[in-house]
């Protein structure tokens, strides 16, 4: 078995506070802005961040909506390129 690269992708878990924000639409949302997610259930996804795309306008995103109370989120797993913004 050859050793595995890292992807240099980023993850970010997403957690829905406001229970009337249907979890798909915050999910098209960051899907817009270029990334793709995985959904566990209802008010839980998982967004994958390409390494090739600028993590500002993701970042700028997620806080708005935090500050907002939509939602909370983590981000247990930033690659280097995307941890230096």
């Amino acid at each position: 078995m050859e050793p595995v690269e890292p992807s240099g992708n980023s993850t970010v878990q997403v957690v829905i506070l406001d229970s009337t924000t249907i979890t798909n639409d915050i999910r098209e949302l960051f899907d817009s802005l270029g990334c793709s997610s995985e959904k566990a259930n209802e008010g839980y996804f998982v967004i994958d961040v390409p390494f090739n795309l600028e993590y500002t306008s993701v970042q700028n995103k997620l806080i708005e909506l935090e500050k907002s109370g939509v939602l909370d989120y983590a981000e247990p797993c930033l690659s280097e390129k995307h941890s230096v913004v």
